[in-house]
């Protein structure tokens, strides 16, 4: 492939900045002479630039050898109040290939603009300009590049997929300043790819790999917290006591072909405060889980307020989820029975004893009968609890079952009990 569209693609960005900068009173720089250069290598390149106000210069660096910093001679004056730049490269290369840009160094303005010039450095040797990434991220839907420029307009260019040649189309086209360009990125666009360019019976070749990227939101992400006296509850409040340690644990889950980035905004990461690093682990063949923990240690009245965890897709997608951390300066705890005085009969299925838990911290739970401590794996005495609540459920109550059975609730600072009254009758 080969293009003529060097030219208009440039003029383009030019007209673009060029409708800014002239509303804001400052007319646009301007650069002398064409804004396509072919050169050979070994050459030397000079370009000047004229604007209302002090400029720079940005030029490809890809690790050139010699550096093209080394190479560079800038020149800069002022005449008839016009400001002039002059840059200057010996010894051109292959990858000095690239765009040239003259900006306005002020560009906290507002106003400012760039020109730019596009320079081929022909080299037989070097058909491809400075290699691209190894990895180039594309997003479904999205415009794609794959960046395969070439050091010479007319070399042919062409994208291969395995032993397939892409053809040019409304859906493929390519430019020699910028490579393939994909209009619309599908799922056909994964995987490795191959450049391939020829001119006078020379051919060089360079692989890229495409990572595809679907263009979906994110899950959204849960809150845990590692702390064994706090509650992450249905209303996502956390209860924690002051001088305690709290970890917070963000978790999303992805698919293979999603990329995410988990973040704690507006949280400022000190010795006290750490942020880990992401993880990402696999759950199944197709699906992985990101997650990133947020510790805070030795808790301060300071650190009560809402914590937010965002995870960001490649396609700058998000989603959040976010927790209300309260701290207090001691535990409290208070029960309340539902019913006092609970009665059953042998042969039912069962009997629940019921008890409501007040507490800005976890209690430690324990269910006496009698005054002897029931044991958690008792084949009839079922415990279960939640923030909220603590059940004792009976299973096929017996007259031996009847008795006081007392919760008792232990936190770090204070200590409650609550007892009911269970009574197993004979039917009659």
């Amino acid at each position: 492939m080969t293009s003529t569209t060097t030219l208009q693609f440039l003029t383009c960005i030019c007209a673009f900045f060029t409708g800014a900068l002239i509303s804001a009173g400052l007319n646009p720089p301007v650069i002398t002479g064409p804004l396509e250069i072919q050169l050979k290598a070994g050459q030397s390149l000079n370009i000047t630039c004229t604007g209302d106000t002090n400029i720079n210069w940005t030029y490809p660096s890809y690790n050139q050898v010699p550096p093209i910093s080394s190479r560079i001679v800038k020149t800069d004056s002022v005449e008839s109040e016009k400001h002039i730049s002059r840059l200057e490269i010996s010894q051109l290369q292959y990858d000095d290939t690239g765009t040239f840009l003259c900006t306005y160094a002020d560009q906290s303005r507002n106003n400012w603009t760039s020109v730019a010039v596009y320079v081929f450095v022909q080299d037989e040797t070097h058909l491809f300009a400075a290699l691209s990434p190894p990895i180039i991220l594309v997003v479904h839907g999205d415009r794609g590049v794959i960046p395969c420029r070439v050091t010479n307009p007319q070399i042919n260019a062409t994208l291969w997929k395995g032993s397939t040649l892409l053809k040019e189309g409304n859906k493929l086209v390519y430019n020699p300043t910028v490579g393939f360009i994909i209009a619309s990125v599908t799922v056909y666009f994964a995987g490795p790819f191959t450049c391939r360019a020829s001119m006078n019976g020379r051919t060089e070749e360079k692989g890229v790999f495409l990572q595809y990227i679907e263009n979906v939101k994110p899950n959204r992400p849960t809150i845990t917290a590692n702390h064994s006296n706090s509650y992450v509850d249905e209303g996502d409040l956390i209860n924690v006591v002051l001088n305690d340690d709290l970890t917070l644990a963000c978790k999303v889950r992805i698919t293979s072909g999603q990329v995410v980035r988990l973040e704690w905004p507006r949280v400022q990461a000190s010795g006290r405060i750490v942020m880990s690093d992401a993880v990402k682990q696999r759950i199944e063949s197709n699906f992985f889980t990101v997650s990133r923990n947020l510790t805070i240690h030795k808790i301060r009245n300071s650190d009560e307020k809402v914590y937010s965890c965002v995870v960001t897709s490649m396609n700058k997608q998000n989603n959040s989820a976010e927790v209300n951390v309260a701290v207090f300066n001691h535990t409290n705890v208070s029960l309340s029975a539902q019913k006092k005085f609970v009665q059953a009969e042998v042969g039912a299925s069962r009997v629940f004893l019921s008890v409501d838990i007040t507490s800005n911290s976890r209690a430690t739970l324990t269910w006496l009968q009698n005054a002897t401590v029931i044991s958690p794996t008792h084949d009839r005495y079922k415990q279960s609890s939640r923030r909220d609540r603590a059940l004792l459920k009976i299973l096929r109550p017996v007259v031996s079952d009847t008795g006081l059975y007392t919760l008792w609730a232990t936190t770090k600072n204070m200590n409650a009990s609550e007892t009911i009254s269970l009574v197993v009758n004979v039917s009659a």
